[in-house]
């Protein structure tokens, strides 16, 4: 794969990273979660300089060359540049929510959403598009001498990531949402928790949901009264006479505390 085609496909998995903690801030406030107002600024900051003065005038390099050396074969394509002022417009469109959701956080927070949501989809759908069609075709299009014309280019214009006053910024910038990263998967493992408790209703729900992750536990109503919840016929958890659906909540809730479903057991406790 030529240099030039492979640096963009690392920097569309960099942003399409940044772009799940984003998607994960809206579906957190879709629950009625407070968004985290810097993690979108910081997003913003990077959406706002990054993929224009970089990453999008790499491509539209490789898009203009490409409609030079095979026309007819960027008709399919659409206009990748206006594609980019698209994208542009959407961003900016972006800091404003954000800006306004400092501001006025309850009474923005709605259309905030409906902006950021936008976003996303819409660069998600960009960079799909441009994986499955774009970069493909240039591979197949392009020769070696017009890709090393364009690595030659790409690395002799300026980059605001490598300027050394950008590199500090931009390196605290990753350091940022790393972290948040960890933080979102931890808060993503809460909430599933929370999905799963919901859609719990009863003996038989609980049952099937051990059966479809694989592991070897069981839910049932004792004869002498109350629940158990067994594995391998041995019981390891007795539950009070109770609903149902409480007796399957409380279950859940000790094989979490074991563990599962993040870490399945094997051996006898």
């Amino acid at each position: 794969m030529p240099d030039t085609l492979l640096l963009l496909r690392v920097e569309h998995r960099n942003l399409s990273k940044l772009l799940g903690l984003i998607e994960d801030q809206v579906a957190a406030a879709d629950t009625g979660a407070p968004m985290d107002r810097d993690l979108l600024s910081l997003a913003w900051e990077y959406f706002s300089d990054y993929p224009d003065l970089c990453h999008h005038p790499k491509e539209d390099l490789v898009y203009e060359l490409l409609s030079r050396r095979d026309p007819g074969s960027c008709a399919g394509l659409g206009n990748l540049t206006a594609e980019h002022l698209r994208l542009h417009e959407l961003t900016e469109a972006f800091g404003e929510a954000v800006r306004r959701l400092r501001e006025e956080p309850q009474a923005s927070e709605p259309r905030a959403r409906e902006v950021i949501r936008e976003f996303t989809e819409r660069y998600r759908q960009h960079m799909n598009g441009e994986e499955e069609r774009f970069f493909r075709l240039a591979e197949e299009q392009l020769s070696r001498d017009d890709w090393a014309t364009l690595d030659f280019a790409m690395f002799d214009r300026d980059d605001p990531l490598f300027h050394p006053a950008a590199e500090e910024r931009f390196s605290a910038l990753r350091q940022r949402i790393e972290a948040l990263s960890v933080q979102g998967k931890a808060r993503g493992s809460v909430l599933d928790a929370g999905n799963r408790l919901r859609e719990l209703s009863g003996v038989d729900n609980f049952n099937e949901l051990m059966k479809s992750a694989g592991v070897p536990f069981r839910l049932g109503h004792l004869a002498e009264g109350g629940y158990g919840v067994e594995r391998d016929r041995e019981l390891l958890l007795y539950i009070p006479e109770c609903s149902a659906e409480r007796a399957a909540w409380c279950a859940y809730c000790y094989l979490c505390g074991r563990g599962w479903p993040w870490i399945r057991h094997s051996a006898n406790p």
